[in-house]
Parts: C-alpha cells; structure tokens; sequence
C-alpha cells in the first residue's frame, strides 16, 4: 500500500494539468475497421467496436476496465477458449474502438454493446466485466441481454466520498502515464518499481509479466476517452433489482480502488446475486489469479446451464 501511495502522490501533483489538458483533446476517429488493419490483424470489427475471438463453444463476452483494452483479459483468455468461444472487445473509446458519439456514460456504453451483439450474431452470451466493465455487464443482465453475469469490482455501488477517492486515484495515475511515458514504461518493465505505479491496481504487482504491464500502459497512453468517460460515468449508481440471469459480484480482497463498504452495498442492491470475495486480488483481477478468475466465471457459467 505504501508503494502504491507513493506513486499516487507523485502523479497527483501533475493531475489537474494534465487532466484539463487530455480532457478537452479528440477522441480518436478512425473507425475500428481502419485502426485494427493497422495495429492487429487478428481484431474483427463490428459496429465500430473492435473484438477478438478466440475458441470454440458458448459465447463469453469479456469487458475490461476503464483506460484499458482487451489485452487486460490475456491472463484468462486461453484458459476459457478450451471451453468457449470467448470474444475480448475493445469498449468504445479505448484499444481500437472509437468513441460513442453522444456522452460516454455507462447507459450509452451499454447501447453500444448491445448493438454490437446484435450484430455480430451473440445472442444471450454468458457476460463477464471488471470494472467499468463490471457495470456494463451489470446492465446487460438487468436488460436480459445475458445469459449469466459475472462482474470483478464492478462501479456503481460506490458512496460519494467512495466516488471521489477512485476518481482521483484513477486521475493521477493517468496524469502520471501521460507526462512521463517514458519513465512509466520503464518502472512497467522493471519488478521493484511496479508497485509505485500499479500498487493500487493490482495485488500482485511485482508480479506482473513486463509485457503485460507494458500493454497496460499503452492502453492508457492512448485512453484519450478517459478523462471524459470517467466524468461521464461518475453519476451511475447500480438500480435496486432482482436478477434476471445467474449473476456473481465478486470483489478482490485487495482491492484500492473501489474501497469501503461497496461489497455490503451491493448485497443490499442486488440480493439475489451470488456475493463473493477473491483473496489475493486487486482491482484488475485477472492479472492478480489467472485461476480463481477462471474458477469464478465458470461456476457462475454452470450455474447458468443448470437453470436452463
């Protein structure tokens, strides 16, 4: 934690410059088609949302956190396409997925991704998110767009004080990435100094494969949509409801981002999910245990199947 701190402090005070500053600047606005023949030749690109597909099986849509892309979810991805078929999109406005046109708050995101089911032909697929992603998830199984819901540290069950503290934890880390690039990719790359810039985002910090941790900051680098994606989501409060699907919410013990007492909020938000808690995680999950992740998803997929 005090490793994490230190790099929170040391990116708070460049924060408002740099948030004023990448805040106003364009979305990118090449449409996915154009940015993945460039940048991936294995993305498809379906409805301005640029995805992967990996496997063979039941579909499982994986949706990843704000600032990043779909290459946070590499650490499960092989394991769940022995059984699935598992498609990672890129949400709009990050990876290679333009923005939305209208505000990019968690009930546009949400059409988008529905659209972008539609047509690419997934109907009802098993849903996973972190995050951000977690939230979407959330309102994809609220609108029974989901086969089952399986959201890691999802927004939405946050106090205001709760709000503010991840605003501002999320702010300086991307104030930090982008002023000194350079410097971020070299603490990225080297175990000791990845707790300063990671400590409040993964449990296992230290522990990260260099690549992947270099892909996290290239994904923030170019997560011009941040700043405007996370004012815009700010206001979304999860609505009181039953489950329509198998719905897991499971939290990482170590989380540092979403802290407090979101975990009881949301058992009284939605009671008749499954309410879990992953030990050894953080707020990326995926990367902090590959298999718990793994596990998590597919009891939530099994208890989809049973039911029908």
């Amino acid at each position: 934690m005090l490793a994490g701190a230190g790099g929170f402090a040391l990116a708070v005070a460049l924060g408002g410059f740099v948030y004023w500053r990448y805040s106003s600047a364009p979305a990118r606005p090449a449409g996915c088609a154009d940015a993945a023949r460039t940048s991936d030749e294995r993305a498809l690109c379906v409805s301005n949302i640029s995805f992967s597909r990996q496997g063979s099986g039941g579909p499982i849509v994986l949706l990843h956190a704000l600032g990043l892309s779909r290459r946070a979810w590499d650490p499960v991805v092989e394991d769940l396409a022995k059984r699935h078929t598992v498609l990672t999109p890129d949400l709009p406005g990050f990876g290679l997925s333009p923005a939305v046109p209208g505000a990019p708050d968690v009930a546009n995101l949400t059409d988008a991704l529905l659209v972008w089911l539609r047509d690419a032909g997934i109907e009802r697929p098993h849903v996973v998110g972190n995050s951000l992603g977690g939230g979407i998830a959330i309102e994809l199984g609220r609108l029974g767009a989901a086969q089952s819901v399986t959201a890691l540290s999802p927004i939405g069950f946050w106090s205001e004080a709760e709000r503010i503290y991840s605003s501002s934890v999320i702010t300086a880390i991307y104030a930090f990435v982008k002023t000194l690039p350079g410097y971020a990719q070299t603490m990225a790359k080297r175990e000791e100094a990845r707790p300063l810039l990671f400590g409040f985002f993964f449990a296992q910090s230290d522990a990260l494969f260099p690549e992947y941790a270099s892909a996290i900051v290239d994904d923030v680098l170019r997560a011009q949509a941040l700043p405007k994606t996370l004012a815009a989501c700010q206001t979304y409060v999860t609505p009181e409801h039953r489950t329509i699907a198998p719905t897991t919410i499971a939290w990482g013990a170590d989380d540092r981002v979403l802290i407090g007492s979101q975990d009881r909020r949301a058992r009284d938000v939605m009671p008749t999910a499954k309410h879990v808690l992953l030990p050894g995680c953080g707020h990326i999950c995926a990367a902090d245990d590959p298999d718990l992740v793994v596990a998590t998803i597919e009891d939530t997929i099994s208890a989809a199947e049973k039911t029908g």
